[in-house]
């Protein structure tokens, strides 16, 4: 509405006003008549026109915006012109827009649209105009009105109409100002808003909202009209702006491809990242199915807030059953308010709320006709409406993650199928077996470069020809058989043939043989050889590893069956040294079956020294191992030895001082010196030569371990007996550590020497080695390990004898003869011994009356049970009760280990009557 507008209504009211003046006078002067005759009815028709028009004017707006409310409002000012009976407002298409139909009358506005013009029908004025909007039509206005006849309007009124027509001249002052202030004037103001909003496009101006009359109502419209579009017009704008970010993300997207597979974790992030920020959210993650479809797995979640990636998360569909359901029904899950959707609530309580995730985006990722994940979007804040342009773009992002998984997936098969080729390739040229292919007239087509590795010969020396060429002409006719096989269907078995290396040697291979196919027939064969030089080698050397396990496994056979002789054997000397020696107590001393008795006990003695080495040898014979200086054993032991050695040979000593001491027996250590001695002078004895010992500190290392796998690291002294005498042969040097073995003639040797030194050495933790040269000499080395920084064991002293007094002594044994000489024995010297050969019946005697007994001996090997296992049963009873132990053949019991379990001590066996009393005099002194 402009200025030009409002200006015709001013003046069309003004004219209205001068025109009731002038018919107030005319009703005066009588010429009323005349002027209902002549102007009443064209002014009704005009007065509808101007009406007409004027709500062409203000109707402009709510046609613009098709606003139904607004019109209706506008039309609604009518109500206060009494001669309008009915006026409507159409569209420009012709629809019914508004309309306005005067209360109590019959009068309804046309539905559609009616011809333009102004007429009167009868008492009837009917107006018709058209809205324009800059030079557009844009609408059309319909308007009836009243017009009495003059003799039903003046006749009763005559008087009334003069008074009227008076007042109307007062009135009309009145109504100008008035009309002006209400109705121009706030219809000005609206005018006036109207142009400055349509040459500003400001639609922050507001018509003043004062009056409360229907032109209040009017602005009020107006105002609300202009908020109405404002709302639009910033909706419109944020949706452009959107749609431009959206645009622009996709764009981009567009470009994002995989050239690599290895950039995939790269290019997800990628698209995680242009997703946020294309659609505004601070998460934004990419969710796979696992194998089994029992969980989602995170490839991706990019926060943008901390602008950080995250990956691994898991969501098993225990946990979230509604989502995945939701998820797999291949629909999009738009969660304005996530923690009260009925798909998304699920997340509330330990995903949604700790991260004030208030709404949720996930659109499913589709592959193969399944949906295999899902692309979602967590908006933090509170509820958030998602627009379909938003929903439209998730979907289409979806569809690039789903780009980018089948073009991994492709770009895998691809490297896998690269990889394949390229593992074939090189199985073929790296392969350690030999690969060859053959026509089926025997020519090599073909052959890897491990045929040059194994042969030494050049490829050219195998390609084109036949490969009778290059085999030894011994296998020749082994290969043409399996070759012929091959080739009429057979599967012959693995084959070796041998091939004359470039260097002269010879290479075993064994060949496993295919047929090459094409269209069903066989056009070739396909060889693989393998070198198996080295295995066959390697099976030699296991055979004789073998050899030399089993002649172990014989010398422990062999020790253990001396060790069982070797325990019955101690008892029966036991029985026999016991009797003899109580029979010489019963001679007189000039008796002479005294001497008798004496070379009983002299054989005896000797029979205990070869059980000893009997022992010695199979490692099984009772010792207390002590820091012994070897020097002086060396030195003692030349002193036995130089006496019996001949003059012709003559001996060496290189004994340097400080040689820290070994751990050992000296006894057993003279034992080695001894017999390594004499054997060396014997292989000296026919020419003479030099007996040379030699002791030296030397330090085993891992080396030397890997190839005397019998020692262990450490320090050592080493003992050198070398002889330049005869020598010994290979096949000697193998059995020279058997028992029994000797090269000595009859008589001169029982072959138990070196064999017991070797016990011994073993027995000690050492190692014995022996190198030989026939007819140049022999040297055998001696490892025993240092003792360095342990005091030297003082030599033991002379047992004492012990008188008893009456002791009660419970003595066990299963061997009746042994019980009898024991329980002779200490009756002799006072003791109360009472004997048990069944050691049950012994322990149940003890047990009857544990407090009598003052001490117990007992044998350790008995059938029933050993003799450990009853003196823990006797210490139940009364705990430290002394208990000594007999025993011909202990194992590995040690005297130091017996003493610490609570042992009053161990009589060996064969014992003495000295012994015996010896021990138990000791035990009961100590208990006293």
């Amino acid at each position: 509405m402009n200025r030009a507008v409002l200006d015709s209504v001013q003046a069309r009211l003004a004219r209205l006003i001068l025109i009731a003046v002038l018919l107030a006078m005319v009703v005066t002067v009588g010429t009323l008549v005349l002027f209902e005759v002549t102007t009443f009815r064209p002014r009704v028709l005009e007065n509808a026109k101007t009406q007409a028009d004027l709500i062409t004017e203000i109707i402009v707006p709510a046609l613009e915006f098709s606003d139904p409310a607004t019109a209706e409002k506008l039309l609604s000012v009518l109500r206060h012109e009494s001669m309008v009976e009915a006026a409507a407002i159409y569209q420009a298409d012709g629809t019914l827009l508004a309309r306005y139909q005067r209360p109590q009358t019959q009068v309804v506005p046309p539905a559609g649209p009616v011809d333009l013009g102004d007429r009167l029908v009868g008492n009837k004025a009917i107006v018709s105009v058209q809205v324009k909007s800059e030079g557009l039509t844009i609408g059309q206005v319909w308007l009836q009105a009243d017009t009495p006849g003059w003799k039903a309007r003046f006749q009763p009124y005559a008087l009334l109409l003069t008074v009227v027509a008076l007042v109307v001249v007062g009135l009309s002052v009145f109504i100008a100002v008035t009309a002006r202030r209400q109705i121009t004037g706030p219809l000005q103001t609206l005018a006036e808003t109207v142009r400055r909003i349509g040459s500003s496009r400001d639609l922050g101006l507001r018509v003043p909202e004062n009056d409360r009359g229907e032109v209040g109502d009017l602005g009020r419209s107006f105002n609300a009209l202009l908020d109405t579009i404002n709302q639009r017009d910033r909706l419109m704008s944020e949706r452009d702006t959107r749609l431009v970010r959206h645009n622009a993300g996709l764009a981009r997207l567009a470009h994002l491809d995989l050239d690599d597979v290895t950039h995939y974790g790269t290019v997800l992030k990628e698209v995680t990242e242009l997703v946020a920020e294309s659609q505004q959210v601070d998460r934004v993650g990419v969710w796979l199915f696992e194998d089994a479809r029992s969980a989602l797995v995170c490839g991706d979640l990019f926060v943008q807030s901390a602008h950080h990636h995250e990956h691994g998360q898991r969501l098993t569909r225990a946990e979230f059953p509604h989502y995945f359901q939701a998820i797999e029904s291949d629909r999009t899950i738009a969660a304005a308010d996530a923690v009260h959707h009925p798909e998304t609530r699920e997340f509330a309580g330990n995903y949604l709320r700790p991260l004030g995730i208030g709404a949720m985006l996930d659109s499913p990722i589709r592959w193969r006709g399944q949906v295999i994940g899902v692309l979602c979007h967590e908006h933090v804040g509170g509820v958030r409406e998602w627009h379909s342009d938003e929903i439209t773009l998730s979907e289409v992002c979806a569809e690039r993650v789903t780009h980018l998984l089948e073009r991994r997936e492709s770009m895998l098969a691809e490297a896998a199928r690269r990889e394949s080729d390229t593992r074939f390739r090189d199985f073929i040229s790296q392969a350690q077996d030999a690969i060859f292919t053959l026509t089926l007239d025997g020519r090599i087509q073909s052959v890897n470069d491990a045929a040059r590795r194994i042969t030494g010969w050049e490829l050219n020396t195998w390609i084109g020809h036949r490969f009778q060429r290059v085999l030894l002409p011994e296998d020749v006719a082994l290969a043409e058989q399996r070759f012929a096989e091959v080739v009429k269907g057979g599967v012959p078995p693995s084959f070796e043939l041998r091939i004359r290396t470039r260097q002269g040697g010879l290479a075993t291979l064994e060949f496993v043989v295919s047929p090459q196919r094409e269209g069903g027939k066989v056009v070739g064969l396909l060889g693989i050889g393998r070198d198996v030089t080295e295995r066959k080698q390697a099976a030699e050397t296991r055979s004789r590893l073998e050899e030399q396990l089993r002649h172990s496994q014989k010398m422990e056979a062999i020790g253990t069956m001396a060790g069982g002789i070797a325990h019955d054997f101690n008892n029966l000397l036991t029985a026999i040294i016991g009797n003899a020696q109580l029979a010489e107590l019963d001679l007189r001393q000039a008796d002479p079956v005294r001497e008798y008795l004496m070379q009983v006990l002299i054989a005896s003695h000797r029979a205990k020294e070869l059980v000893q080495q009997i022992l010695a040898f199979s490692r099984r014979q009772e010792q207390v191992l002590a820091p012994v200086s070897l020097d002086k054993v060396v030195s003692e032991s030349l002193k036995l030895l130089r006496p019996v050695i001949a003059s012709t040979i003559r001996i060496e000593a290189k004994l340097p001082p400080g040689l820290p001491p070994v751990s050992g027996d000296a006894t057993q250590l003279q034992q080695v010196v001894v017999n390594l001695a004499t054997n060396a002078a014997h292989a000296m004895e026919d020419k003479g030569g030099l007996l040379e010992l030699v002791l030296e500190q030397v330090e085993v290392n891992l080396e030397m371990c890997r190839l005397q796998p019998e020692l262990k690291p450490g320090h050592y002294v080493r003992l050198s007996v070398t002889d330049n005498g005869i020598g010994m042969s290979a096949a000697v040097l193998e059995k020279i550590f058997d028992p029994f073995f000797t090269t000595k003639d009859k008589g001169k040797g029982t072959g138990l020497g070196l064999a017991v030194v070797h016990g011994i050495v073993q027995q000690h933790g050492g190692m014995i080695s022996v190198s030989s040269v026939l007819g140049e000499g022999t040297t055998f080395r001696v490892y025993c390990p240092s003792a360095s920084g342990t005091p030297l064991a003082a030599a033991p002293s002379a047992a004492l004898q012990f008188a008893g007094a009456g002791e009660p002594v419970l003595v066990i044994d299963d061997e009746e003869q042994v019980l009898r000489v024991a329980v002779s024995v200490l009756q002799r010297n006072g003791y109360h011994p009472v004997a048990y050969h069944d050691p049950l019946r012994a322990l149940a005697a003890f047990s009857e009356r544990p407090d009598h007994w003052r001490l117990v001996v007992t044998d350790q090997l008995m059938p029933s049970i050993k003799g450990t296992a009853l003196a823990a049963e006797i210490w139940k009873l009364r705990p430290g009760f002394p208990v000594i132990l007999a025993t011909g053949f202990s194992g590995n019991l040690d005297e130091n280990v017996i003493r610490g379990v609570g042992f009053a001590g161990i009589l060996a066996k064969p014992y003495t009557k000295e012994s015996l009393l010896a021990q138990v005099g000791q035990a009961l002194q100590r208990q006293a």
